[in-house]
Formats: C-alpha cells, sequence, structure tokens
C-alpha cells in the first residue's frame, strides 16, 4: 500500500467582472465589486480591499463596494468617463485587481444635451436656452416669459393689446379705466372694457367713547372718482356685528361702515371704515349695611364693548380700615375676574361683586368704605366712579322691591285668561334682622278678591285677575324689622283685552294660522312669534318685551306709535324707570303721554284728574314715569328727558300732581333747591347724554332738547 499526503495550497482571489455600471453626476454611485474566494468569505474580516488611480471622493468599503458621487460639471473638467483599480487581498497573502473604467453621465430630464443643474428649463427642452427676462426661467418654460407679471395665457388672449414677449404692456391702459393691464390681470378684469369700479377715499377709523346710550358720530365723509365718470356718489351703509344695517345715533360697539360707489356702466367699489364706540361705565348707587353683612356693587356698561376684555382700575379708600372687611373682592354674577387692583370684564355688560364687612363687635360711629375707579380700557368712565359703602350699627330700614308675574312672566299689566298675578316682595334688611310683610294697604278690590280665594303669604301676593274688573290697582306692603318701616306701592294694569301675537311653532317665519310673514314689530331682529310669546316684560318697566327694543332697566321708551324709531327716557345706572300709572293706566308702552289720557288716567288711583288745564302752554310732551332703586345713602336720581320739539326762550319745567290733603290737583312749578335741579344739554333728542353727564348745563338752555 501507498499513504499519499495532500498538503493544503492557498488559493488567490479572483475578480469576476471587468465591467461596472455608468455613473452620473450628484447622484450617488454604488458598485458591489464580484469576488470569489475557495478559502476566505468576503465578510468584511477575512479579505481587505484597496482602491487606487479612482477619482476624488471615491471609497470602497470591507466588503468591496464602491462608493462616489460624481460633481456637477465633472463631465466638462473631467471627460465622460472614470478610471479606478479595485484590488482584494486574501488572508494568505495573495491578491487579485481589476482596473475598470466607467461612463460618467449628466443628469438631463429632457434629454436636451443641457444638465439639469445648469438648464434653465430643466423638464422642458430647450438647446437655446433662451431667457428673455433673465430670471433664470427659460422662455420655454416661463408662465410670464417677459417678466411683466402678466401671464402669457392672459396675454396671449388680447392680441394687439398685449404681447408675452413685451413687458412694457403691463403699464399700459388700454380701455381707460383707471387700471393697468398688470391690475386688469391681477383683478381677474377685461383690459379692453371699462369695468373697474370708481376709486374710494375712505376717512379714517374711528374710535369714540360713548356720550349716552346712543350717540352722534361724525364719520367723515368718503369720496368716489371714476377715470371715465370722474367724481361720483358715495353711499353710506353702517352695519353692526351681525351684518344688520343700522342708523345714526348708535349704540356702544363695533361697526363697519361701508362706504360704495358705482359708475355709469355699473362697476362697484366698496371699501370698509372702522368704528369703535366705547362704552360708559358706572358703579350702582351708594348703600348702607351692618356689620357682618354682604355688599353688593355693580359695575354696568351702557352697551356692548367693540373690544373686550374692559379693564377698571380700582381702589379702597373711607374711613374704614382693612379689618373692617374681607378681601379679595368676590364676583357674584357676570364674566369676568377681579384682583386687588383691576376688574376685568370679559363679555356682556356687567359684572357684579361683593365685599364682606367685618363683624368686630366694637361699638363705633358710621365708617365708609369707597370703591372708585382709577382708570379705564376699552371704556370710558360714566358718571358715577365711586360707590360708598356706610357701614353703620344704627338700625337700617329694610330694602324693598315689588315684581309682578302673571303665569310667570314678568309684567305690570295683566290680561285675561292668562293665569293668577303673583306680587312678591323681595326684600332684605341691611342689619340682618327679621322682617315681617303687612300687604293691607293695597287697594280694597284686591283685598276683596284675596278673601274670595287668593293667596297670601309674607313675601307674596296672588289673585286672579279674572275676578277683578279692568282698570288699574294698587299693590302696597310695608316691610318692617320691629323697628323701622319701609313702604312700597306698585300698580297693575288689568287689561280688558289681549294682545294678539303670532305662533311660529315651526320657526319659519311664517305665523302658523294665516301665513302671513310674522312681524318684528320693535325692529330689534327678534320676531313677534319669539319675543311676545307669553307677552313677557322682562326689564320690568311697563312695556312688553316684543315692543321695546331695548330692554335695559335704566331705559324707558318715550312713546308708543313707532317704537323702531323710539327715544328713551333713561336714569342713572343702577336704577329702573318704568311706566308711571297714568301712562300704564292709559294702555301707553311708552312714558310720553298725552292731555287726554292726563285728563283720564291722571288721578288717585288711575281715576280722572281735576284741573289739567295749565296756564302754560305744552310744547316739549307730557311724560309719566317712576324711577325704583334709590337707597337711603343715594336719595337723588337723574332722569333724562328727550323732547319732541326744543326748548323755546322763556320755558318752564312743570308737574302736574294729583290732589291731596295738603294741596289741590294742578300744576305745579318743579321746585329747584339744593337737592333738585333742571338742567338741559345740547344734542338731539335720539342722543341725549347720560344722565349726570357734565354736559348738562343747570337751567332751561333755549334750542335744547334734552332736559335733565
Amino acid at each position: 500500500s501507498m499513504t499519499i499526503n495532500v498538503s493544503a495550497q492557498n488559493d488567490p482571489p479572483q475578480i469576476t467582472s471587468a465591467v461596472a455600471p455608468d455613473a452620473t453626476e450628484t447622484v450617488t454611485y454604488n458598485f458591489n465589486v464580484p469576488v470569489t474566494d475557495l478559502e476566505d468569505t468576503n465578510d468584511g474580516t477575512a479579505l481587505s480591499w484597496s482602491l487606487s488611480g479612482q477619482p476624488t471622493g471615491m471609497t470602497i468599503s470591507a466588503t468591496g463596494v464602491v462608493s462616489w458621487t460624481a460633481p456637477q460639471n465633472f463631465v466638462t473638467t473631467n471627460g465622460a468617463s472614470a478610471t479606478f483599480t479595485a484590488t482584494v487581498q486574501d488572508s494568505g497573502g495573495l491578491s487579485a485587481s481589476q482596473l475598470y473604467t466607467i461612463s460618467v453621465l449628466i443628469p438631463d430630464s429632457d434629454s436636451d444635451t443641457i444638465a439639469d443643474y445648469a438648464d434653465n428649463c430643466p423638464n422642458d427642452s430647450n438647446t437655446d436656452q433662451a431667457d428673455l427676462d433673465d430670471d433664470n426661467i427659460g422662455d420655454t418654460c416661463d408662465n410670464d416669459r417677459d417678466g411683466d407679471g402678466i401671464d402669457n395665457s392672459f396675454e396671449l388672449l388680447y392680441p394687439g393689446i398685449l404681447d408675452p414677449d413685451d413687458p412694457t404692456d403691463a403699464a399700459n391702459d388700454d380701455d381707460n379705466d383707471g387700471l393697468t393691464n398688470l391690475e386688469e390681470f391681477l383683478q381677474g378684469k377685461n383690459p379692453t372694457i371699462d369695468d373697474a369700479g370708481p376709486v374710494i377715499t375712505t376717512p379714517e377709523d374711528i374710535v369714540i367713547d360713548a356720550t349716552g346710550y346712543f350717540t352722534e358720530v361724525d364719520t367723515g365723509m368718503a369720496t368716489a372718482v371714476d377715470l371715465q365718470d370722474g367724481p361720483v356718489p358715495v353711499r353710506r351703509t353702517i352695519l353692526d356685528t351681525d351684518a344688520q344695517i343700522v342708523t345714526l345715533p348708535l349704540a356702544p360697539g363695533h361697526y363697519d361702515i361701508e362706504w360704495s360707489a358705482i359708475d355709469q356702466v355699473g362697476n362697484q367699489t366698496r371699501t370698509i371704515q372702522s368704528l369703535d364706540i366705547n362704552p360708559l361705565v358706572s358703579l350702582s348707587v351708594d348703600q348702607v349695611i351692618g356689620e357682618g353683612r354682604r355688599a353688593t356693587i355693580t359695575a354696568t356698561l351702557n352697551g356692548r364693548a367693540a373690544r373686550y376684555p374692559v379693564t377698571l382700575g380700582y381702589v379702597l379708600t373711607g374711613t374704614a380700615d382693612a379689618a373692617d372687611y374681607v378681601t379679595p373682592l368676590t364676583i357674584t354674577a357676570g364674566a369676568g375676574s377681579i384682583t386687588a387692583d383691576t376688574i376685568t370684564i370679559d363679555g356682556g355688560t356687567m359684572l357684579q361683586f361683593a365685599v364682606d364687612v367685618s363683624s368686630d363687635m366694637v361699638v363705633e360711629a358710621d365708617e365708609t368704605l369707597i370703591v372708585g375707579i382709577t382708570g379705564v380700557v376699552n371704556a370710558a368712565t360714566g358718571d358715577k366712579t365711586e360707590h360708598t359703602i356706610t357701614i353703620s350699627e344704627a338700625n337700617i330700614a329694610p330694602l324693598v322691591t315689588l315684581h309682578t308675574a302673571q303665569a310667570g312672566m314678568s309684567r305690570t299689566t295683566a290680561y285675561p285668561g292668562m293665569g293668577v298675578i303673583t306680587v312678591t316682595a323681595v326684600a332684605d334688611d341691611p342689619n340682618g334682622d327679621i322682617i315681617s310683610y303687612d300687604w293691607s294697604g293695597t287697594d280694597s278690590d284686591v283685598l276683596s278678591v284675596l278673601t274670595a280665594g287668593g293667596t297670601l303669604t309674607d313675601a307674596t301676593l296672588s289673585f286672579d285677575q279674572d275676578m277683578l274688573l279692568p282698570g288699574l290697582y294698587h299693590i302696597r306692603v310695608a316691610v318692617s324689622d320691629a323697628s323701622l318701616t319701609t313702604r312700597v306701592t306698585t300698580a297693575i294694569r288689568v287689561a280688558s283685552t289681549t294682545p294678539a301675537i303670532p305662533v311660529d311653532n315651526d320657526q319659519d317665519g311664517l305665523d302658523d294660522v294665516t301665513g302671513a310673514v310674522v312681524p318684528d314689530t320693535d325692529g330689534d331682529g327678534i320676531n313677534d312669534a319669539v319675543e311676545g310669546a307669553g307677552l313677557n316684560d322682562s326689564d320690568d318697566d311697563g312695556v312688553p318685551d316684543y315692543l321695546d327694543v331695548n330692554n335695559v332697566p335704566e331705559l324707558l321708551i318715550n312713546q308708543s306709535e313707532d317704537p323702531t324709531v323710539a327715544m328713551y327716557l333713561q336714569t342713572d345706572p343702577g336704577l329702573s324707570i318704568k311706566l308711571g300709572p297714568t301712562a300704564l293706566a292709559a294702555g301707553r308702552v311708552g312714558g310720553r303721554i298725552d292731555y287726554d289720557d292726563l285728563s283720564t288716567y291722571g288721578g288717585v288711583g288711575g281715576t280722572s284728574a281735576g284741573n289739567v288745564v295749565d296756564d302754560y302752554e305744552n310744547v316739549g310732551g307730557y311724560y309719566n314715569f317712576e324711577v325704583s332703586g334709590l337707597t337711603s345713602a343715594d336719595r337723588v336720581a337723574n332722569v333724562v328727558i328727550p323732547l319732541q320739539t326744543s326748548i323755546r326762550i322763556g320755558s318752564v319745567y312743570r308737574k302736574y300732581k294729583p290732589a291731596n290733603t295738603n294741596q289741590a290737583a294742578g300744576w305745579y312749578d318743579f321746585v329747584i333747591d339744593e337737592n333738585n335741579r333742571v338742567a338741559t344739554a345740547p344734542g338731539l333728542p335720539d342722543a341725549c347724554p347720560a344722565a349726570g353727564s357734565d354736559l348738562y348745563v343747570d337751567g332751561l338752555t333755549p334750542y335744547s332738547f334734552c332736559v335733565q
């Protein structure tokens, strides 16, 4: 036998291809060099790789992957090919090499022989690279090749006028309408016809402070000129925040004043002028309160703010010290916030806040805590910028108001067949004493109905109005804390008929019975079917909501003929003004009455009045109203009356007084003394200054419309 010993021999690696793929400038190039080796695996460790003669930036990985990005202009600089030698060596030291020559291409998406990075139209073949406007966008792909701002396609629509290769035609006005061809293009108009509206010059935007609940505004006057027609008329339209058309005078808030003009061929232009009317902010009437009680104060805006939030700076002063009350103040109603020195109203027209008075069990004289407004933002200060809380250890009479409702709806007129009338005495004792109620002063006819089947509790009186004849009835309550008594009276009119209010259950704006359009009698944007349902009178002024365009307690409509153009009697913020008994008995829905009303209903209890003929001619109208809400700390009410005609020279202000034990019925001059005054202010009757405004001057100034 024979033994043959076979010795292992290392075989060299072999590169199995001499061809490599093409490369393209700016595009990442990767080529995996193919290799075989009988002993070693190409795993990144057994074989080692290297390059020689390669272009700048070319690399090879541990597994033989060649990577490179040919830079821009490589072909221009180095020709259309590149060479490199790849060498691989095995673990035994044997190696193999291969020379590669690769083609280098330019990126050329449109095949026009110009590299994309140098091509001004890389996606559209344009060997000439023409660029009329030198904007680096070739004419072939430039939507505006002459660079005049007008698209080629638009210019091609109007040959003879526009030329996509003529940049000078953009400034022309071939139709002589005041717009250049470029402006015509930008506005989507036709450059061959007059389709440009007049040019309007608009007054500056306006920000002013209200003078009252309604403010006259000088908006200025816009002008308009049309190139073809010359000056043209301008129309003004005032829009509120609901885009509803409104007229001067205006309540506080934001408005857009739209100015519009139209030329002879119907081209119209509109511009907007902004108007902000800042509301007046006032604090509620002063009050007297006992120790250990809560004092509530209301900051009231006389309309919506044009901009929210409204911020009020305030300070606390007075003779009371920090131990006499609790801070911080507490918000009790409204949207807003309060800090140690700032009150913020975030929406609406009021913010109610409270201060808790401490009980120190020390006998002392009256002290005062004064809340004073120091500055405002997005509003203006009204007449009352300080609220005084008098902290007293003396006994203070109860505070009482009467609220009348029928079938759950607030009203001072009761209608047949609409349910029981309920009168509620809302009472509070500033000392926190127990109080009692006495209704015995109520008209005897009402008391008889109560006996026959009404209901009487401490604070409420209820009866069926159908058991009373039509007429005026007085409800009187005396509220006592066993030491002091407060007496309050309210009048109720029992009507003989009920107003017909449209029904619109499907809310389509049409009367369900007649099919007619549901009216909006007071013109406030809420139709009678919605606002008149239940005949509610939300501000308790004697005027149903559907006839009362402004349900604000401080305002009372002055007449009933046309509530959409009504003027208003007004009183101080925090007080309420309502129909007086004569106006209520006469069925008026406004504070202004006439001579017949006075004669028929001006006596005690709404009866006929005597001696109504005056020695003076009445020229300003007759008015009948009541004001409530005064306190023992604040006994003065300002009442503003807008007159029908201006004051004449030598005029006097007169009051009619029914007969009583101290005087005969008749007309008397208004008493003017340290507590009572008559003043007038300039302005129109539909825009009288706010109650208490500094614009009022003592006396009856001739030609004035506004009396306070």
